[in-house]
């Protein structure tokens, strides 16, 4: 089913560079033109396209990593100065010596 979305999202793509509406005057219903329904239509369509990603090709691993109550690993865990420091720091590009700002 992912590869009917990426698929989807690809016709999706190259059906929007509308160029064969642009000169039509017809009017749908008597007053709405046709270039502006066909990008309701568009509009619509990709909220359906989008609908179908979450619920069928939505990867599996980021909800169970979400389940499992661990924080997310953030700059400061990850090893490296620690980001209170860092940002209490500065470096001199030239010299290479740290300055306290």
């Amino acid at each position: 089913m992912r590869n009917v979305v990426w698929f989807l999202v690809i016709a999706l793509a190259i059906v929007h560079f509308d160029i064969w509406f642009w000169d039509d005057k017809t009017l749908l219903f008597g007053f709405l033109p046709i270039g502006l329904a066909f990008h309701a239509s568009f509009s619509m369509a990709c909220g359906l396209v989008w609908f179908l990603a979450v619920t069928f090709a939505w990867p599996k691993e980021i909800e169970a990593w979400a389940d499992a109550n661990e924080p997310p690993p953030t700059p400061a865990t990850e090893g490296g100065m620690p980001l209170q420091q860092a940002a209490g720091m500065a470096t001199d590009p030239f010299s290479g010596e740290e300055d306290s700002l």
